[in-house]
């Protein structure tokens, strides 16, 4: 079947797929809107070109597979818990393409050749295709099938809700966890708690999930995002130019935002302040897809960096003990915690004499119901040591 892709109204690419994408072609004059992933093909037309003529932009083998990588990258992960209850058996591709790929995240949707669609009709900002849900109803949530989540990635559970109160409908986010993994929501209080102290306010902040059990079960925030704010992560800035797998992705961030308008002092001090937070809080998840800029999609200039997000680490490396305050194992930019703290630019943008003492952050970790007092005693001990580890950075 033949789809077109656009960003808002203006067509960008039109492919062929059937069991994968089996022919593309790119309109040239709108090239400049393609998601950043797919720009690598003007970058490097020696790869992903067959031929440009009349307007057309027609993809190689290679350029059909970027599109088919693309594609699949935006669909909810196959590992999502409760992967059925959302797809309700079919595969996440075409799940996704059911609902028009598209996002609360930013402006790209698809809709098949033969559909007479535009913006204005398939766009979810107006939250009609939302639940409204109150905090009572939050744990509780059995509508998973919902179209406007098809998009929404990540290991853990979320789902997009609407709340109502006086002031009108606000969009937020919800992240599910287990009972058992509580401390990955806890987490993400303490890192709000963190910048709090600190003065940084351009963060997310998040508020706990509790069953009626009275057990963590997760977390939301308000969205960061609308239709005139998109957001573009670290990844999409690399991948433009194939540069994930590089050395210097700190440099190279900063480098890249500066080209689509972002200061280099608000980058750096965007990455060196979130690098030091989750250094403190031992996030070991800060890999390129959590680190956002918000542009506006008409512009495709950088507006400013995206709320600090995703703090709560992973779930795969939580029970994964640390190391030491040094040489602990990442998914971040770089591979420990230590290579990361070397790249930030100036280690004096966290006043220490401000950060939380030892007791405001064993008040957070007495939520968790699982958490055992030697791992909680462990993780207090790890935060005081880095914190006098980055006292001795600062002299």
């Amino acid at each position: 079947m033949i789809y077109i892709l656009r960003h808002k109204d203006i067509p960008v690419c039109v492919f062929d797929l059937d069991k994968e994408v089996v022919s593309a072609s790119v309109n040239s004059n709108t090239a400049d809107h393609l998601p950043l992933p797919l720009k690598r093909i003007l970058h490097y037309p020696e790869e992903f070109v067959s031929e440009n003529e009349n307007g057309r932009i027609r993809l190689t083998e290679s350029g059909c597979d970027l599109v088919d990588y693309w594609l699949n990258d935006r669909t909810i992960p196959a590992k999502r818990r409760n992967l059925d209850k959302y797809t309700r058996g079919k595969n996440t591709l075409t799940w996704m393409l059911e609902n028009h790929a598209c996002s609360l995240d930013d402006c790209y949707w698809i809709h098949s050749i033969d559909e007479n669609l535009n913006w204005d009709q398939v766009k979810l900002y107006g939250y009609d295709q939302v639940d409204i849900l109150t905090q009572e109803s939050l744990a509780g949530k059995t509508k998973h099938y919902s179209g406007v989540n098809s998009t929404l990635g990540g290991e853990l559970e979320k789902y997009w809700f609407c709340e109502k109160d006086d002031e009108g409908i606000k969009l937020l986010l919800c992240k599910r966890t287990t009972p058992m993994a509580d401390i990955l929501s806890i987490r993400e209080v303490m890192a709000n708690r963190i910048y709090e102290s600190i003065g940084y306010e351009n963060y997310c902040h998040y508020q706990l999930v509790y069953d009626r059990e009275g057990q963590i079960v997760g977390c939301y925030c308000p969205a960061f995002t609308s239709e005139q704010m998109e957001l573009i992560t670290a990844y999409d800035l690399l991948e433009e130019y194939n540069y994930t797998q590089q050395i210097n992705l700190y440099g190279l961030l900063v480098k890249l935002a500066a080209k689509y308008g972002l200061s280099v002092e608000q980058t750096k001090e965007y990455l060196d302040t979130q690098i030091c937070v989750d250094y403190l809080i031992t996030n070991r998840d800060r890999h390129q897809g959590n680190i956002g800029f918000l542009r506006n999609p008409d512009t495709l200039q950088i507006i400013m960096p995206a709320p600090v997000y995703d703090s709560g680490s992973s779930e795969t490396l939580e029970f994964e003990y640390p190391i030491d305050i040094k040489n602990t194992r990442v998914n971040g930019l770089y591979f420990t915690e230590g290579e990361c703290l070397d790249k930030v630019s100036d280690i004096n943008r966290i006043d220490i004499s401000r950060l939380p003492e030892n007791s405001s952050i064993r008040e957070l970790l007495d939520n968790s119901k699982v958490l055992s007092d030697q791992r909680k005693e462990f993780l207090i001990t790890m935060y005081e040591k880095k914190v006098a580890y980055l006292r001795t950075l600062q002299r």
